[in-house]
């Protein structure tokens, strides 16, 4: 238990870190609106595209000066030393030329990262950074909508498959804070946002996006925190509802999954992956380079190879500059074992930072009369706590659907996964702040 001293301390501390940082939170807040909402690809707002980047070199700079450096995360240490399998993995590529604008990216991402969990420093800040991350995949979701299932002219979601696996993150965090949300208004609202987020992945017409969402509507009934019925009806509902409204176009594009689309067969797929892999078993190290796989491909075309279906392969040198189809497989022979073993430890500890472990919380111990417990309870402070509970189970909802449906796109290089992993790691350190205001409230201890 925390003696009165310590209690002080530790709230003055809190109150000092906010004062200290409320530029840096405001310039940081710019810089998600802008990745969220995405305005310089709106018509007539291209002149916006460098305020971020710019935004970004600043909460840098400021990050070297007043930041005490401390790693929240064994993330923040391995997102860097991702970062830096791709750089080495470019410079001895085929092309180390063409990844150049990939790197940069990845890097402006970090740069995002380690701002972000520094400067959004308390739990209000992190709710309100986690509430426009959504409330700009709503609104890109609304936009897709209104595209037909793509926003052209943007260069991210000009694919349907794009915007799909973004509704693949925006529908279980709209499903488990819609179920875990007290306020009725806040309840319906969450609720509205996970139809948007449903409609956009009918009209996207995605079997990658489809796959995912089967996956987050199984994650959503074995993990949900109500009742298993009352969640089954739910699902139940979201089903009817798809059943009901969506086009016999898209439910007979589902049926024909193993088919894959007419670009790129389920056949030509299962073939790069296994170029991918004799890509990788002659660079197990570092692989091939960023975007090389296509690069080479046509040197690991042989002759003689035949697509699943039995079919010829034909035009060896027409595949040149094709992906993986995979972000496993696009990891595998793009960044080789290194680049493996990083990406599978960053989802470890991504799981660990977002998993929800109600024994840090349990039980919560009275030190007055039992009375007051009720009070307790009701406590602003442990209201947050159930808010992490069902932004965990969200967040790692969004996870399952992003890996689901990445297993048949090449989208490591894009910033969804990057993104994902700060808010999970925001959400183990509001979690473990919460925990120690619980500490230094004088009525409860842990």
């Amino acid at each position: 238990m925390y003696t009165i001293t310590q209690k002080a301390s530790l709230i003055n501390k809190a109150q000092s870190s906010a004062e200290s940082t409320r530029l840096q939170f405001f310039l940081l807040s710019i810089v998600w609106v802008f990745q969220a909402f995405r305005p310089e690809w709106i018509a007539g707002l291209k002149f916006l595209a460098p305020i971020p980047t710019l935004i970004q070199l600043v909460l840098l700079l400021l990050w070297f000066m007043y930041s005490n450096k401390k790693m929240d995360s064994p993330i923040t240490k391995y997102f860097f030393l991702f970062l830096i399998g791709m750089i080495l993995s470019s410079i001895f590529a085929r092309n180390n030329g063409i990844g150049r604008d990939i790197i940069r990216g990845m890097f402006f991402l970090y740069i995002t990262y380690i701002v972000t969990i520094t400067f959004a420093n308390n739990a209000k800040r992190i709710f309100m950074i986690i509430n426009i991350f959504i409330l700009g995949q709503l609104f890109i979701a609304i936009r897709a909508i209104q595209g037909g299932g793509a926003i052209y002219g943007d260069s991210q979601y000009v694919d349907e498959n794009i915007v799909a696996l973004g509704m693949n993150i925006l529908f279980p965090l709209s499903l488990f804070l819609g179920i875990g949300e007290q306020n009725r208004i806040k309840k319906i609202f969450y609720f509205v946002f996970l139809g948007i987020s449903l409609t956009a992945i009918v009209v996207a017409n995605s079997r990658g996006g489809f796959v995912g969402l089967i996956a987050v509507l199984l994650f959503a009934w074995l993990k949900s925190p109500i009742n298993k019925l009352k969640t089954a009806s739910v699902i139940l509902i979201i089903v009817l509802a798809m059943a009901y409204f969506a086009p016999k176009s898209f439910w007979d594009d589902m049926s024909t999954l193993e088919q894959g689309t007419q670009e790129s067969t389920a056949s030509e797929r299962i073939y790069f992956w296994k170029i991918a892999i004799r890509e990788f078993l002659d660079h197990p190290i570092i692989g091939v380079g960023v975007l090389n796989f296509g690069i080479l491909l046509p040197e690991y075309a042989r002759p003689d190879d035949t697509l699943s279906d039995g079919r010829r392969v034909e035009g060896r040198n027409r595949a040149y500059g094709r992906v993986a189809h995979s972000i496993y497989f696009t990891v595998l022979s793009e960044l080789g074992s290194v680049g493996v073993v990083i990406f599978c430890l960053i989802c470890y500890w991504f799981y660990k930072d977002v998993n929800f472990n109600k024994k840090e919380i349990k039980p919560i111990i009275t030190i007055g009369e039992r009375q007051e417990e009720d009070a307790i309870k009701e406590n602003l402070v442990f209201q947050s706590l159930k808010k992490c509970h069902s932004l965990s189970l969200g967040i790692m909802g969004s996870m399952i659907g992003f890996l689901m449906a990445g297993a048949f796109l090449s989208v490591i290089y894009f910033p969804q996964f990057w993104w994902l992993c700060t808010l999970g790691v925001l959400l183990g350190i509001c979690r473990r702040k919460i925990i120690e205001d619980i500490k230094a409230n004088e009525r409860v201890y842990l």
